[in-house]
């Protein structure tokens, strides 16, 4: 017997919900659910998905044999793992996946990419034909690949190399029947032939490489941009420890002056923790835009950033994030550090626990304006819950919901006419289904839902307001 799981994006409209109403967790909680059909029998359910989260276009489950199909941009995530494809087949007991198409995972160690792997979630074992990855400082690819242990891998006919060219385009490369990698610590290979561009100069039966990172070294960055003039960014590295290293940073623009960035990066040998602190500051000569009042503005000479973040995984189904900003003001991060200012034009700060069992999730989160200039929603703190959607006994009926609570404020930025607002937060909602196939070719699945939630304040007048959400619903395929 086997169920199809449509597309997560038609989820939340298939819910009959509102996504202009959904916070961002309770977007991602509905968004991990997926919508359950039968065929020539009632439907029986997905098992609790546990510590992996499986997600595509497409998914079929066979419940005899555990086998699940996923067609379609698929993901799938188990803790610090990541594997993305065009078709995979799972394995939900033995955690065994194959993929086929656009195969890319990612893990602490680095990224492996190719069109088809075979790949163990619990061992951290995989085979893969013509692959090609990134470890860092080298890139390389592979005719096979063997992931013989959890952190070591067996390439066969590889080249490897530091070029980011790729092909006949590669200005030198090192050739070896077989090369053996444990990232972040060493690498070997045997029968080793260096290349420069396509001519072969040298021949070694074994070579061994450390990727530890050691010493100390410069690096110079020069270049121009329109609002910063001509400028050189460079940079004196140094590793202290194997988990510590340290960037100082003496920059000069033309436009804008000289500039003092100091950074430090950690990480554990195995990732179960890692982070960085940076520091940038300058006397900005031309803080201002021409069309710009100076008496009006909210940038002036002395400027800087200093940004925190920290990852910590102490299980595969728990990780802590935390991150911090404090910026001298708005328009700090895109005059100097514009890659940053696409992904995000205001920069969050939080501290976030999340913990993944057998089909639930449960997530504290703080979040704190650190930067006056912004207005911001600020959670001291809010804890929130997921049952992910699962049959109820044998009753053929399903079950998913969500609980939160948090003491909320709308922060908003000084030059605001706006007074903040703050107030204790509670939401629930609780909904249960039964599926059908009628005809053999209609879908239907009544559902039944119900949605509470309270503030202890409201903008316009203090009171204890409760909101009241009833769904039922009949879906075609």
């Amino acid at each position: 017997m086997a169920c199809s799981v449509s597309a997560q994006t038609e989820e939340i409209s298939r819910l009959g919900l509102d996504r202009e109403d959904l916070t961002s967790e309770e977007l991602g909680a509905v968004a991990s659910t997926a919508q359950v059909a039968v065929a020539d029998a009632p439907l029986p359910a997905l098992p609790p998905l546990g510590a992996i989260d499986v997600k595509g276009e497409k998914l079929v489950y066979d419940r005899e044999t555990g086998w699940i199909e996923v067609t379609g941009n698929v993901i799938i995530l188990k803790g610090s793992e990541k594997l993305t494809a065009d078709y995979v087949q799972l394995n939900m007991e033995t955690e065994e996946a194959t993929a086929f198409g656009n195969v890319e995972l990612t893990r602490p160690s680095g990224v492996t990419k190719g069109e088809r792997m075979s790949y163990n979630f619990q061992t951290d074992e995989g085979h893969s034909d013509e692959l090609s990855g990134h470890t860092r400082p080298f890139y390389w690819v592979a005719g096979s690949t063997e992931q013989v242990s959890t952190n070591r891998f067996v390439l066969h006919n590889a080249e490897v190399t530091t070029c980011c060219f790729e092909g006949k385009h590669r200005h030198f490369h090192v050739r070896a029947k077989e090369l053996t990698i444990v990232p972040r610590e060493w690498m070997k290979a045997r029968h080793a032939v260096w290349y420069f561009g396509r001519v072969p100069s040298f021949y070694t039966p074994y070579w061994f490489r450390s990727l530890q990172e050691k010493g100390c070294g410069w690096s110079f960055q020069p270049g121009y941009d329109s609002r910063l003039g001509v400028y050189l960014l460079s940079t004196y590295g140094c590793s202290l420890w194997p988990w510590l290293k340290t960037e100082t940073h003496l920059d000069y623009y033309t436009q804008r002056g000289p500039a003092f960035g100091q950074d430090f990066r950690w990480h554990q040998p195995d990732s179960a923790w890692s982070g960085d602190l940076e520091m940038y500051a300058l006397n900005d000569k031309q803080p201002w835009q021409p069309e710009e009042d100076p008496a009006l503005s909210l940038v002036d000479e002395d400027r800087h950033r200093i940004r925190l973040r920290h990852r910590y995984y102490p299980s595969r189904r728990s990780y802590a994030l935390v991150q911090a900003y404090h910026l001298s003001d708005p328009d700090v991060q895109e005059d100097f550090f514009e890659g940053e200012h696409r992904r995000g034009a205001q920069p969050e700060n939080y501290a976030t626990y999340t913990r993944r069992g057998e089909g639930y999730l449960l997530n504290l989160n703080v979040r704190k304006r650190m930067n006056s200039f912004y207005t911001s929603l600020e959670r001291m703190p809010e804890l929130s819950g997921d049952i992910f959607r699962q049959e109820i006994g044998d009753s053929r009926f399903f079950y998913e919901g969500r609980a939160a609570a948090g003491y909320l404020q709308w922060a908003f930025a000084d030059e605001s006419s706006f007074d903040d607002i703050s107030s204790w937060r509670g939401d629930t909602y609780h909904r249960l289904y039964r599926p059908y196939r009628l005809f053999g070719f209609l879908n239907m699945i009544p559902r039944a839902g119900y949605r509470a939630t309270w503030y202890s304040e409201t903008r316009d007048f203090e009171s204890v307001v409760v909101e009241t959400v009833t769904t039922n619903g009949i879906i075609e395929d």
